[in-house]
């Protein structure tokens, strides 16, 4: 949702994916198109692992594939920044240090491409600051790799600690361990709505379709 939004408001799809091809993994590929959700339009993301790429399985395969790319220092510092969170608070809820922490979905390809797309999206665009909104969590529960666990996640709840959430009795899980990461990370602030003068607006979807628009605006 986070790069179909980065898409919408105004960035290349092949821009983004020449980004990704620095990672230097075979059959790493975007595809974008528009799509709507409870009647409003926006662009729907789907990462492709053509080659059926394996899941990397500790944090440093992953800092280290980062570390071997053509990706540019400050975009990789930024993207091992997001997954070495993402790895603590993966090690936190399951009670394990994070050299002996096994990544599961969060170490999958996409997850990968979601989170440096997601760095070298905004560099792309020029975005220097992130503000965002207090963070919708979802309800209910969710079904992963190691069972089945309340909403938000345990990962999910370590990496939003200090951060403003919510939720509503909407059921499912609108806030994925990978997105409380990127926001977490990058957020300068969470507020609602500041004073501002909107230039561009981009709607990125999800895959799912809800009563309400499951768009990230």
């Amino acid at each position: 949702m986070i790069l179909g939004a980065i898409i919408d408001a105004g960035l290349k799809v092949q821009a983004l994916q020449k980004e990704l091809e620095k990672l230097r993994l075979p059959g790493l590929a975007l595809e974008a198109r528009r799509t709507r959700r409870a009647g409003l339009s926006g662009t729907w993301v789907d990462v492709i692992n053509r080659k059926q790429l394996p899941p990397f399985k500790t944090f440093s395969e992953m800092e280290r594939r980062i570390l071997k790319s053509a990706l540019s220092r400050p975009i990789q510092e930024r993207s091992i920044e997001i997954f070495k969170r993402l790895a603590k608070a993966e090690a936190e809820a399951h009670g394990k240090r994070i050299d002996r922490t096994h990544l599961h979905e969060v170490g999958a390809i996409d997850t990968l491409a979601d989170v440096v797309g997601a760095v070298a999206g905004l560099s792309l665009l020029k975005i220097d600051r992130v503000i965002a909104s207090p963070i919708h969590v979802g309800a209910g529960v969710v079904q992963t790799d190691s069972g089945a666990f309340p909403i938000p996640a345990p990962a999910t709840a370590a990496l939003l600690k200090g951060r403003p959430i919510y939720a509503t009795g909407a059921q499912g899980e609108l806030t994925t361990p990978t997105g409380a990461a990127i926001l977490s990370t990058l957020a300068f602030e969470f507020t609602p709505l500041p004073l501002m003068t909107v230039e561009r607006i981009g709607s990125g979807a999800g895959t799912t379709d809800r009563a309400t628009p499951n768009l990230l605006r």
